[in-house]
């Protein structure tokens, strides 16, 4: 048998292409030795062929122009070629084709077995008889219903920070051959991305240090960008598809693509619970998120987890106090959102409390006046229940009474009364609200029209006090009765001018005058009247005037005025 292994080598194969699935075209740069180092466009490329031997070049269906290949037949058998790159090449594509369905091939990248798979094996284009090669077990080999057409294979596309490639024949028969090609530049991208992330569009460039790079990406939604990396914050649907990137050296212009693949959308979240969090109840957590399909994984303190939409934890104690931890996932997207809960313990208060029997106390909704043990539940700080304990002890008061001696019927607004207290030892007496004495029995003074007397007996023994009160009324007596003559003759009948009244008088004025208009008498009290001398004379008969201006004890205001006649 003769072994005839042949490489195809170039700088990055550049696509011409409008749409993805159009053919792609290559730029090749000649292999000049079969072996040992060369360079090839600024780029240090080693191969190294196992068994040792010379190469032959050799043209393959046209699509060369430059192999490299071994004559004769290699022992031992497998046979291979490594490839080494001074600095890394970011893209390489590998063309087989098996020539015998016999054949396999395996290929190692950075010196760790690189699997075949559907994803990174396609057509080979200007293949002698495109005939799609099998995978097995990562590897390639031919088809034995095609075993007669020879020729088929495929184009293994390889990307990333390649410094070695080592292509492998496994019985490897008569007229098989290889095609690398080799590039600076690869496009590339961080999908599949989730929507609302940031997509990054990546220029993989290896091109020789120094080397003057021009980057013009397009992609959908008119998108344009000269950077080489470009970033296309929170990222839609819209942006799925096609990117093309050229990229222009002062020696070459080179063209690569990548596809962007854009997931589910974020399922952005937030934890919802009722607070405040009250040991002993049921509690139950629940999420924002309004995407359907969506997937959920709780954690929490006490070993808690969950992956139901709403969990709930049963009795809740304070060992489930801590943070809590929600992963919302749609597809290939996640959100992962936390939350510091407390749980509150209830408050527990005892009370005791003293009490006199006359002062009862309001609690619960209840007003208390007999010893007891009362329960109450309220409302803590924290927001959770408060549970009351009130041992209550009430203390008799004395029972206070108050007697009126005089007959109130018969009294008038500023006359007094005596009050007598009884039911205690120590008394505290108070008339419209004015503290007027502490004896047992007082006199009260009758002010206003309706008065309310109040007395206050206090036990020595355990200092409770009682309160007795009374309303006493009396009549307004307030009235003037005024003469209409008198004779100032010294007989003693009728000597004097004055009004009269059976009432109390606050405030009283009294002024006459003569026919001119003139005052010949004031007085400010009413006991004081006139004795019909002016200026120590004995005044004329005749006619004089009066104006009397009063105030009742109770508040009831008086005017009055008139004519007296003076006789002689």
């Amino acid at each position: 048998m003769r072994m005839l292994l042949c490489f195809l080598l170039c700088t990055v194969f550049i696509s011409f292409t409008a749409t993805p699935s159009t053919a792609q075209t290559y730029y090749y740069y000649p292999v000049t030795h079969p072996s040992g180092t060369q360079n090839i466009n600024g780029y240090n490329v080693t191969v190294t062929p196992s068994p040792s031997g010379a190469g032959i070049f050799n043209s393959f269906c046209g699509t060369g122009p430059y192999w490299i290949g071994l004559s004769g037949r290699i022992y031992p058998n497998p046979g291979s070629y490594k490839f080494e790159f001074v600095p890394a090449v970011a893209n390489v594509i590998i063309r087989v084709a098996a020539m015998d369905d016999s054949e396999v091939v395996s290929f190692v990248v950075n010196n760790t077995p690189y699997p075949i798979t559907g994803a990174n094996l396609g057509p080979f284009p200007g293949s002698c008889n495109p005939q799609t090669a099998l995978i097995v077990g990562g590897k390639l080999t031919g088809d034995p219903s095609a075993a007669i057409l020879r020729g088929s294979g495929g184009e293994v596309t390889i990307k990333g920070n390649i410094n070695s490639i080592e292509i492998h024949g496994n019985g490897v028969q008569n007229g098989s051959v290889f095609g690398l090609s080799f590039g600076g530049i690869s496009a590339d991208n961080n999908s599949a991305v989730c929507e609302g992330d940031i997509l990054k569009l990546l220029a993989l460039s290896t091109f020789p240090v120094g080397t003057t790079v021009s980057y013009y990406w397009t992609g959908p939604q008119n998108f344009t960008s000269n950077l080489q990396n470009p970033v296309i914050p929170n990222a839609k649907s819209k942006n799925e598809g096609w990117y093309f990137v050229k990229t222009i050296t002062p020696k070459d212009t080179f063209i690569d693509s990548t596809y962007v693949t854009i997931d589910y959308p974020i399922p952005v979240t937030e934890i919802v619970y009722d607070e405040p969090v009250c040991a002993g109840i049921n509690f139950m957590l629940s999420d924002t998120t309004t995407l359907p399909d969506v997937s959920r994984y709780w954690e929490g303190p006490n070993g808690f987890s969950d992956s139901v939409a709403n969990p709930v934890i049963q009795d809740i104690q304070s060992i489930y106090s801590g943070l809590y931890k929600l992963t919302t996932i749609l597809g290939a997207c996640s959100y992962t959102t936390e939350a510091e809960i407390t749980v509150y313990q209830p408050v527990y208060t005892n009370l005791f409390q003293v009490i006199c029997s006359s002062e009862p106390l309001f609690f619960n909704g209840e007003t208390l006046n007999q010893s007891g043990t009362y329960y109450d539940t309220l409302v803590a700080a924290n927001g959770c229940d408060s549970f009351v304990t009130l041992e209550l002890v009430v203390l008799p008061a004395p029972d206070i009474g108050i007697s009126i001696k005089d007959n109130v019927s018969l009294l008038c607004a500023g006359d007094s009364v005596s009050c007598i207290a009884n039911g205690s030892v120590s008394y505290q007496w108070y008339n419209n609200n004015q503290l007027i004495g502490s004896n047992k029995e007082e006199r009260i003074y009758l002010s206003n029209l309706s008065n309310e007397v109040i007395v206050v007996g206090r036990n020595k023994e355990n200092d409770c006090s009682d309160t007795a009160r009374t309303i006493i009324h009396v009549n307004s007596c307030c009235k003037l009765f005024i003469p209409n003559a008198f004779s100032p003759n010294g007989d003693g009948l009728n000597d004097h001018f004055g009004p009269s009244t059976n009432g109390h008088i606050k405030t009283y004025q009294l002024s006459i005058y003569n026919r001119y208009g003139q005052r010949v008498f004031f007085s400010s009290n009413i006991q004081n009247q006139w004795n019909g001398i002016i200026n120590n004379t004995p005044a004329d008969a005749g006619t004089y005037y009066y104006y009397i201006t009063a105030e009742c004890m109770e508040g009831t205001k008086l005017k009055r005025k008139g004519d007296i006649t003076l006789l002689r």
